[in-house]
């Protein structure tokens, strides 16, 4: 199958109701793991380790009668995994805290692979609780 009728099918799975279902249901459980993590400030780590459990135990959604999957994953990188020095200020940063893997599968075969580098940051400003 080419990839433009895999884009196709997947625009169509992406409108059904299960599908937005399943993204609202992810999108409300990060929203109340950083809520929480924030309001009782805990340490970046703490938070990056929740959303991380987070979206591992919401998993995949896959249809049968679309045969599509649709598997999310997380995978937590703080500290020295993702440390790189940059050219333009000859200092080391820190690249990220966390990576979200999307990988979209249509019949058994991947077709598609999403991957996001994202810092989570407290924005009091505060160190915060271990």
């Amino acid at each position: 199958m080419l990839a433009i009728e895999v884009l196709e099918k997947y625009l169509q799975v992406s409108m059904t109701s299960e599908f937005i279902l399943h993204g609202k249901k992810l999108a409300c459980k990060l929203t109340q793991g950083l809520r929480k993590g924030f309001c009782e400030n805990l340490w970046e780590p703490c938070i990056v380790s929740t959303i991380e459990k987070i979206i591992n135990e919401v998993g995949g959604w896959c249809t049968s009668t679309n045969k599509f999957k649709i598997d999310t994953r997380s995978i937590f990188i703080h500290g020295n995994k993702s440390i790189v020095k940059l050219e333009c200020s000859g200092e080391k940063c820190e690249l990220g805290d966390i990576i979200f893997i999307l990988s979209i599968v249509y019949k058994g075969k991947k077709y598609f692979e999403k991957l996001t580098i994202s810092q989570m940051k407290n924005m009091k400003g505060k160190k915060g609780k271990t």
